[in-house]
């Protein structure tokens, strides 16, 4: 089967954003990941972060009748720990419970966790100011 592909330079954009084979949409995708790596870094409120953070690492005390009235009593695994914005620990654990499960259980976590804590994920226009330390 043939790829079709766009004249060079059709709507000022590169031959590879045209093409309709998965090379041409890797090649675009990379290339709008590194637009986003080279803009200047969020500012952040640094915070001690996990860096491994997701439900492997949380210990939990399960009630023997209800999973319902779980109780997280720790975190384990800290040898990734350091410093930086705890957007990144939420990052990972919603991406870890995506690959893990399926997508919608990321974005779950991630509607729960707002909820609960008030501001995760900080709306990007007005900042963080529940209290969860990112900002």
């Amino acid at each position: 089967m043939a790829t079709r592909r766009a004249a060079p330079g059709v709507c000022g954009v590169d031959d590879h954003r045209h093409r309709g084979d998965s090379e041409g949409a890797e090649t675009a995708a990379w290339a709008a990941a590194i637009d986003v790596i080279r803009k200047p870094a969020p500012r952040y409120a640094g915070r001690f972060l996990h860096r491994d953070f997701h439900p492997g690492n949380v210990l939990f005390d399960m009630p023997p009748t209800s999973a319902a009235g779980a109780r997280i009593t720790g975190v384990v695994d800290w040898a990734a720990a350091s410093w930086g914005s705890a957007d990144l620990d939420v990052a990972h654990c919603s991406t870890n419970l995506a690959l893990r499960h399926r997508p919608a259980w990321g974005l779950r976590w991630l509607r729960r966790l707002r909820r609960r804590a008030g501001c995760w994920p900080r709306p990007r226009a007005s900042g963080c100011t529940g209290g969860c330390g990112t900002g």
